[in-house]
C-alpha cells in the first residue's frame, strides 16, 4: 500500500470572453444578434488524497482517490479504479 497527497492552486489569468451570435432568417433578410459572454473562474484551490495498493506476486492493483475543490469553485469527488495484468 502507498498513500499519497497533492495540493494545487489553479488561476484563470484571462478576463471575461464575449461573442456575439447572429440567427439568421429562411428569406436571408437581416437576423437577430445575440450577445454571449463568459464569465472566467479565477482562482481555485484543491486537495488531493489518496491510497494505491497492489497484491504481489498476482498483477492486481488498485486505487481510490478523493478530491475537494475551494475558492471560487467548490465540489468534491471521489474516483476508484483497479487493474489486472494477465501474466
Amino acid at each position: 500500500m502507498q498513500p499519497f497527497g497533492a495540493f494545487s492552486v489553479w488561476r484563470e489569468f484571462s478576463g471575461n470572453s464575449t461573442a456575439l451570435a447572429t440567427l439568421g432568417t429562411a428569406g436571408g433578410g437581416t437576423g437577430t444578434a445575440i450577445p454571449l459572454t463568459t464569465t472566467q473562474i479565477g482562482t481555485f484551490y484543491q486537495a488531493t488524497g489518496g491510497i494505491a495498493v497492489q497484491v504481489p506476486n498476482t498483477g492486481l492493483l488498485g486505487f481510490i482517490r478523493g478530491d475537494l475543490r475551494f475558492g471560487d469553485v467548490e465540489g468534491y469527488s471521489i474516483l476508484a479504479g483497479g487493474r489486472y495484468t494477465f501474466q
